[in-house]
């Protein structure tokens, strides 16, 4: 194995502000500063007879539908051997906030079958890692997101499995880490992760994924 490519999939915590990172003068080559670009230096380090051509096309506020919409040009179109993805606790905010909506975790389960479908029609060899949505509730509106966010989680579960995906627990993960420092070490609003934060989603993530 030479060339390999990764696409990190997803919202404003795949995001990461990638399109503003310019610390230092040292661009991340777009990854942003958050977990993509974590795991991208631990992979370069641990497999240093692999040439990376990692890319991060989290976009913040997306939620499934946002990511069916540009799904041809911003992953068919750029033909990765691994899809990873963490999408979801934007759809589980706006069906608890806005009745309207419309959006239940079947279509949301149905929606993202579809994504993974189609990239395996075109690669039958990629390799999914379905990350976990998950919440560490800063207030009342945040609990009102659990019992969508909890239906979605279960469903994601099923997939990883139909898919035969690795599959990141990201909420046993960070619930664990919160016995150890609180919620808000790990992210100040419930949602968006500390730089600590980060580094356990990358961690998790590496220790599940091996090449």
């Amino acid at each position: 194995m030479s060339n390999y490519k990764i696409l990190f999939q997803g919202d404003s915590i795949t995001d990461s502000g990638r399109m503003l990172d310019t610390t230092a003068g040292f661009p991340q080559h777009g990854l942003g500063p958050g977990y993509p670009s974590i795991i991208t230096g631990k992979l370069q380090l641990a497999y240093p007879q692999i040439e990376f051509e990692n890319s991060n096309r989290g976009i913040s506020g997306n939620n499934i539908y946002h990511l069916y919409s540009r799904w041809r040009r911003e992953a068919l179109d750029l033909a990765p051997d691994m899809l990873s993805m963490l999408i979801g606790i934007n759809d589980s905010a706006l069906e608890s906030r806005t009745a309207e909506y419309g959006k239940d975790p079947l279509s949301f389960g149905d929606v993202y079958r579809a994504l993974l479908s189609w990239c395996r029609k075109i690669n039958p060899d990629i390799r999914f890692v379905l990350l976990e949505p998950f919440l560490l509730p800063a207030n009342d509106e945040h609990k009102s997101w659990l019992p969508a966010l909890q239906e979605r989680q279960s469903e994601l579960r099923k997939i990883a499995k139909e898919f035969d995906a690795d599959f990141i627990d990201l909420q046993r993960i960070f619930d664990e880490a919160c016995t150890v420092k609180p919620a808000a070490f790990w992210s100040a609003d419930g949602v968006h992760p500390s730089l600590a934060g980060h580094h356990l989603i990358a961690n998790a993530w590496c220790e599940k994924v091996k090449f």
